[in-house]
């Protein structure tokens, strides 16, 4: 299972890479927020269910605004 680093920008998508960043062992997902910018680290075992969890990620940031 691979990491990936996904940027959103107002709860948007903008970016998803594949990381080597460390993440806490008690943690599902590494979380960084800076103004309107957000990054999380997330496990998945593909570029498609990567997109596909951040795709979820975004739409639950976006309805609980």
């Amino acid at each position: 299972m691979g990491k990936y680093r996904i940027e959103f920008d107002r709860n948007v998508i903008k970016s998803i890479h594949p990381t080597e960043q460390e993440i806490p062992n008690n943690d599902t997902f590494l979380e960084e927020h800076v103004g309107d910018t957000m990054w999380a680290i997330i496990h998945a075992d593909s570029d498609e269910q990567a997109r596909a969890k951040a795709e979820r990620l975004s739409q639950n940031l976006r309805s609980s605004n």
